[in-house]
């Protein structure tokens, strides 16, 4: 589902509710499209999304396959913030990253040619090399970030301080680095967050899709729920960031969430898993309806540790979690309407 909040004048805010299938963004913003009047043609473009900004994770980005390329099999010239610029007739300038990526996405390959996928053959290409912005000094207006969530979307980052570490040979945090390429210059203290870029850049529209990392954080670490988000917690923070964008006075359309237990990063244990080990040594049975991830290593099988299986009463948490995470959002969309 994804709800448009539009401006009137004075500015208050007016919603309209379309519906699409769990996770599936790009459809309903290219609905917008569809709707909007005039609407684009093939010879006028859509005047609502001309100066088109969005916000969010991997997901808006065009990441795939576990890495972030310009063009490739997953590719940022296919995320859904450019189809909805296609479909739209306008330009969204995208930070595209050159070949082979950062990181290089996952590939298969078939090193014994027996055409079946054997332990080891999914790799990074590159040999160790990783690809930069093409155009580093334009300014992106696909603000997404690989890795973002609702807690580091609102930290400004220290643009000038992290290149310092960089160009030292200092470690630095991998998203830092990556959010830093993503969005650009200029790297003033504090300024280097997709709220703030947002605001500099005085948009028409604003698609927001945030919290695709803290619903696959419950599927990734079934056992970590201490270092998860609450969802009253959720909700604060992703009213503080709709709030924020709020001020740029554009409408919005703000994306919910999907079940991650639907995700191909994870399989049925069915065939391959019978069973797993509890943390003093014990077997416990494993229905066929649990999930495993896909790249559970295959010594690890046929019983695995049981805080990596997602048993059919986790993942019904996970589903109302979730659930609980669109709530909020739905309800600070509603707070910001008001």
């Amino acid at each position: 589902m994804m709800r448009t909040i539009a401006p009137r004048r004075p500015p208050r805010w007016r919603p309209v509710l379309r519906r699409t299938g769990a996770g599936v963004t790009v459809l309903a913003a290219l609905a917008l499209v569809r709707g909007d009047v005039p609407a684009a043609t093939p010879q006028r473009t859509s005047p609502r999304f001309g100066r088109l900004v969005a916000v969010g994770d991997g997901f808006l980005a065009g990441a795939g396959s576990g890495g972030l390329v310009g063009h490739g099999a997953a590719g940022q010239v296919d995320s859904p913030v450019a189809q909805l610029a296609r479909a739209a007739r306008v330009v969204v300038p995208q930070p595209l990253i050159a070949a082979p990526g950062l990181p290089p996405p996952l590939a298969i390959v078939d090193g014994n040619g027996n055409g079946q996928l054997d332990a080891g053959e999914v790799r990074r290409p590159g040999g160790g090399r990783v690809g930069l912005r093409t155009s580093a000094a334009s300014q992106a207006r696909n603000l997404a970030v690989p890795g973002e969530d609702v807690t580091s979307v609102l930290e400004g980052l220290d643009g000038g301080a992290v290149a310092e570490r960089l160009q030292m040979g200092q470690d630095v945090n991998p998203r830092d680095a990556l959010k830093l390429l993503l969005l650009g210059p200029p790297f003033d203290a504090g300024m280097a967050s997709q709220v703030q870029r947002v605001l500099a850049l005085a948009p028409t529209f604003v698609l927001l899709w945030i919290g695709n990392e803290d619903v696959l954080e419950l599927v990734r670490r079934p056992d970590a729920a201490a270092g998860q988000l609450t969802p009253t917690e959720f909700g604060r923070r992703f009213r503080r960031l709709l709030e924020g964008l709020a001020t740029s006075g554009a409408p919005m359309a703000v994306g919910n969430l999907p079940d991650p237990t639907r995700f191909p990063l994870l399989r049925h244990a069915a065939g391959e898993v019978t069973s797993c080990r509890t943390g003093d040594g014990a077997n416990v049975p494993v229905e066929p309806d649990a999930l495993v991830p896909i790249d559970l290593a295959p010594r690890l099988l046929p019983s695995p540790p049981c805080d990596v299986v997602l048993t059919a009463e986790r993942q019904a948490r996970v589903r109302a979690t979730v659930a609980a995470f669109n709530a909020e959002i739905a309800a600070a969309v509603g707070g910001i309407e008001r």
